[in-house]
C-alpha cells in the first residue's frame, strides 16, 4: 500500500495498492524496506524473495516491479530490515548468520551482483541473529536480537552481540567483521533489541524482550557512541539515514555537528534535483541551520562548543567508507565565523553566475 503524503491523509484517493503476489507467488511477508534514491526494496521475512519497486515508474504497472529469489540463489534466510551504504544493500539476518548483499549499481536479477557471507565465522559472535541495523558512514552495524541455540542447551537464544562490518574492506573476508558482546552493560542485562535510531553520532537500540524479565518486555535502551570526540561536523549532500534499518528514511541534504553537549542535526527532508547545488551548514552556538541553493531549509536550537580534535577532514566520503559522493565538487569552504542568511544567499548567487 502506498500513501501520497502530499494528499489528504483521510482521503481514500491518497492511497493505492499493488498485489505483489500477482507478480510472483513468493512475493509475500516482508519485514522492513529500504530506499536507494530510486528503488524501494522490500525485505523478505518468509519466502526469501526480495521485491523491488521503481519509484520513477507507474505504481500500478507490473513492469514497475521485480522479484529476486535470493533464497535459492544465495541461501538467504529470513531477514528483518536492510541497510544501504550508498552502493550496497545489506539484508539483516533474522535468527541466523547469513548476511546477503546486493550491489545496487548492477541489474537486480543478475546473480553476479549478489553475494553472501556467513558471519558465524566472526570471532566472538555466539549466537547470531539480528533485527535491523545502522550505517554510520563507514561501518554497518547489525542490532542484536536472538539466534539459534542447539537442542538441549540451557543457553538463552536472546543475546547482546553487536556485529559490525567495515565497508572499506572485502565483504567475504572474515577479517572485515568484528563482534562485541554488549549483553551486560552498566550493570544491566542488555539483550534482545528491535532496530532503533541514530542521531548522527549515537546508535540507540530499541528494547524488546529477553529471558531475564519473565516473558515481559524490557526498557533497557542500549546506546553506542560511534564518534566520541573524533569528529566535529558532517555536511551531507544526501543522507538516506535508515534509522534502525527497518524503514526507508526521507532522503535529502543534512548537517550534523558534534558538540560538548552532544550531537545536533538538521535535514532538508527532500531530494535534490539532478544538477549543481550549493549546500551550506551554519552553527552560531545557539542554532544550527541548513541552506540549499541559498535558501534556509531547516533549523533547530543547539548548544555547546564544537568538539576539537586532530581527525582529518574528508571530502566526498565519510571516514574512508562506502558512502562516497558520486559527482563533481566544485568548491569547499570552511569558515571560522557563523555567516548570516544574506551572506549565504549572495555566496550561492555568485557561484551560480560563475
Amino acid at each position: 500500500m502506498r500513501l501520497d503524503t502530499a494528499g489528504d491523509f483521510r482521503d481514500a484517493a491518497s492511497y493505492c495498492t499493488f498485489d505483489a503476489q500477482s507478480l510472483d507467488p513468493r512475493a509475500v511477508c516482508f519485514d522492513g524496506a529500504a530506499f536507494d534514491g530510486r528503488y524501494i526494496y522490500f525485505v523478505p521475512l518468509h519466502a526469501n524473495t526480495v521485491l523491488r519497486f521503481d519509484t520513477k515508474a507507474d505504481f500500478d504497472a507490473r513492469e514497475s516491479w521485480q522479484t529476486y529469489d535470493a533464497g535459492s540463489a544465495l541461501g538467504m534466510g529470513p531477514c528483518v530490515g536492510a541497510v544501504y551504504d550508498g552502493q550496497f544493500l545489506y539484508f539483516v539476518p533474522f535468527g541466523h548468520s547469513t548476511v546477503v548483499r546486493y550491489d545496487t549499481r548492477g541489474p537486480f536479477t543478475e546473480r553476479a551482483h549478489w553475494c553472501a557471507h556467513d558471519a558465524a565465522t566472526t570471532p566472538g559472535l555466539d549466537p547470531a541473529g539480528f533485527k535491523g541495523g545502522f550505517f554510520d558512514g563507514r561501518y554497518i552495524y547489525f542490532v542484536p536480537f536472538r539466534g539459534e541455540v542447539s537442542s538441549g542447551s540451557d543457553k538463552s537464544p536472546f543475546h547482546g552481540n553487536y556485529l559490525r562490518y567495515d565497508t572499506a574492506t572485502p565483504f567475504t573476508d572474515s577479517r572485515s567483521w568484528t563482534a562485541h558482546d554488549a549483553g551486560f552493560t552498566d550493570g544491566l542485562h542488555t539483550t534482545a533489541f528491535t532496530a532503533g535510531a541514530t542521531d548522527g553520532r549515537y546508535l540507540y537500540a530499541a528494547p524488546w524482550r529477553g529471558d531475564q524479565d519473565d516473558g515481559h518486555m524490557h526498557g533497557r535502551i542500549l546506546r553506542y557512541d560511534t564518534v566520541g570526540s573524533n569528529g566535529s561536523f558532517s555536511l551531507r549532500y544526501c543522507d538516506y539515514g535508515h534509522n534502525g534499518g527497518l524503514c526507508a528514511a526521507v532522503p535529502g541534504a543534512s548537517f550534523i555537528i558534534n558538540t560538548t553537549d552532544g550531537p545536533f542535526g538538521v535535514s532538508a527532508n527532500s531530494m535534490l534535483d539532478p544538477g549543481w547545488h550549493h549546500v551550506a551548514g551554519v552553527y552560531d552556538g545557539r542554532c544550527i541551520r541548513l541552506f540549499v541553493d541559498g535558501v534556509l531549509v531547516g533549523e533547530r536550537a543547539a548548544k555547546g562548543m564544537i568538539q576539537q580534535n586532530d581527525t582529518a577532514i574528508t571530502i566526498g566520503h565519510i571516514a574512508g567508507g562506502a558512502a562516497r559522493f558520486r559527482g563533481e565538487i566544485r568548491e569547499v569552504r570552511i569558515s571560522n565565523v557563523a555567516h548570516d542568511d544574506e551572506w549565504i544567499g549572495s555566496c550561492y548567487q555568485s557561484l551560480a553566475r560563475g
